[in-house]
């Protein structure tokens, strides 16, 4: 019997935009101030978009039994990490299996499902169009509704924490504005028409306005990326290249290292002065170390109940870092195997110019995980969808002779 064939590119546009719409309702209409682990639109938008997936996968794509093992693992490594939060945080004392089995069947549904027959190149340049539109969507919004913020940043003033567009948050919006650019120059590179680069720079523009350092510099090493891998430039090279490259851009996003016999000095009792992503990281690292938790962790959102004890915020600043706090080195080792899965699937793309152009962006977006996560893939977080579909769904198609 003949499968129906799914349409992926209506299915992954409507998935793109309503996590865009979510959004706006929760920033402008009902104007409440959202974190990735509170219950908001956006959250919201991300469990139903990511049901419909699994139900899609179940009714009309063979998913790969061995994927099936996932789930197991995250459930079972949640069962080991929720009664060491308790323990330490006073958090719930059971697993929070919706949240386990959402991660679950978000990478079943991006990594477990041949999703090949259901994409083709046109599919992928109209997914990838529209997250380029809803960039471009947000920059126009942001200079019209925060004009005062923009005036002040053309007199040289700094007022980049407020020029957030309609996501509540300036580094929000600046890494919707990187994963447009990244999507704006495919574009370009396949079309060739001016709008694309017109458009990549108000993109580059709306960036350095929010004063978001990490959105930046994943930005200028997408390019650089791309064009070694265009130019052929031996492995070897990248990397004597690249080593002395990201110690600079480390050290230039926020991680000072003159503070690290401050933490040592207080064991991570001290309250943080300032925000440092490094003072952060190293603080958690202590907490992992002090109560041995180093396998299991101390289950989701205790990255949120630590790190509210000693400063406001609400993660680390860094995807493999909550995974460590969070899930352990169970949880962090399923992701980093997703990460590498997804790499090997764009290397093994018959499109080159495509191939080059993913292995850049993936990349760079490796790195941007490093000092953010609300665009952490397989998740409820902000834009788990758009980074879920860029660059795990999407490298599926194949390219037609």
């Amino acid at each position: 019997m003949t499968r129906y064939r799914v349409n992926m590119k209506n299915l992954l546009i409507c998935f793109m935009i309503s996590i865009a719409l979510a959004h706006f309702i929760d920033n402008i209409i009902l104007n409440v101030k959202v974190s990735a682990n509170a219950t908001s639109c956006s959250v919201l938008f991300h469990y139903i978009d990511w049901l419909i997936l699994a139900m899609t996968a179940l009714l009309y794509k063979r998913i790969k039994m061995k994927y099936i093992f996932i789930m197991f693992v995250i459930v079972g490594g949640d069962f080991l990490s929720a009664y060491n939060g308790m323990k330490v945080f006073n958090m719930m004392p059971y697993p929070r299996l919706h949240v386990d089995l959402l991660v679950s069947a978000a990478i079943i549904c991006s990594l477990g499902v041949d999703w090949s027959s259901s994409l083709n190149e046109d599919d992928v340049y109209s997914v990838i169009n529209v997250m380029f539109l809803i960039g471009i969507t947000a920059c126009i919004y942001a200079m019209i509704a925060q004009n005062d913020v923009l005036r002040q940043l053309l007199r040289g003033a700094y007022a980049g924490w407020h020029y957030i567009s309609f996501f509540g948050q300036r580094n929000k919006f600046a890494v919707v504005c990187y994963l447009a650019i990244i999507c704006g120059f495919f574009l370009w590179l396949k079309n060739g028409r001016i709008i694309y680069p017109l458009g990549i720079a108000l993109l580059f523009i709306s960036i350095v306005f929010t004063d978001s350092r990490n959105s930046f510099f994943s930005t200028i090493l997408f390019f650089g990326l791309y064009f070694a891998f265009r130019s052929r430039i031996s492995p070897a090279i990248m990397i004597i290249l690249a080593v002395p490259m990201l110690i600079i851009l480390v050290s230039v996003i926020g991680v000072n290292f003159n503070d690290m016999s401050e933490v040592f000095q207080h064991k991570g009792g001290r309250e943080l002065e300032e925000e440092s992503r490094f003072l952060m990281w190293t603080l958690g690292l202590l907490k992992i170390s002090e109560h041995g938790a180093w396998l299991q962790g101390f289950g989701i959102h205790s990255s949120t109940a630590f790190l509210e004890r000693i400063e406001n915020v609400g993660s680390f600043h860094n995807i493999y870092m909550d995974q460590l706090f969070n899930s352990g080195m169970i949880g962090l080792s399923v992701h980093i195997w997703a990460m590498v899965l997804i790499y090997k699937n764009i290397c093994r793309h018959q499109d080159l110019l495509y191939k080059n152009f993913m292995k850049a962006a993936f990349l760079s977006f490796a790195f941007y995980c490093m000092f953010e996560a609300g665009a952490m893939m397989f998740s409820t977080n902000f834009f788990s969808i758009f980074t879920s579909t860029i660059f795990a769904v999407l490298p599926q198609y194949k390219k037609e002779s």
